[in-house]
């Protein structure tokens, strides 16, 4: 101790370090206890699943709708349509579909996809998400 030499968990038990060391390690002992604990729950959720289950293809989608998400989190609060109607949600997805057939229309999509049809495609994802939650189906969920 004090030559660099990492605390021991012996040397804690004996009292041979200071109180704030000791509620700073016993801290540390409670944070990793913590998480042991999330690890094991996520282990069970994901049971007999392959340690990489979700497709590039769906990660990547994920990805683009949090990030569409955190666009809107300033201006509608980190979690704001959880107080929104279903119906207000079902017509702002109905027209999320009517820009997605419009940028699917634009001449810069012809021949394969553009950044305009992914967000509008994340948009329509967001808000299906967004419909189940406050209709009770993703309580309990990971």
């Amino acid at each position: 101790m004090g030559d660099g030499s990492p605390i021991t968990s012996y040397e804690v038990a004996a009292g041979g370090v200071p109180a704030d060391i000791q509620e700073m390690v016993s801290g540390l002992y409670s944070l990793v206890s913590a998480m042991r604990d999330k690890i094991a729950a996520l282990q069970e959720t994901v049971q007999g699943m392959p340690p990489q289950y979700l497709r590039d293809e769906v990660w990547a989608f994920a990805v683009l709708m949090e990030k569409t998400l955190r666009k809107h989190d300033a201006e509608k609060g980190r979690q704001g349509w959880k107080d929104a109607k279903r119906g207000h949600l079902l017509a702002l997805l109905m027209k999320s579909v009517g820009e997605l057939t419009s940028a699917l229309d634009s001449p810069a999509a012809v021949g394969g996809g553009t950044a305009r049809v992914s967000e509008e495609c994340a948009d329509i994802a967001n808000l299906a998400m967004m419909i189940s939650d406050v209709s009770g189906g993703l309580r309990g969920k990971p």
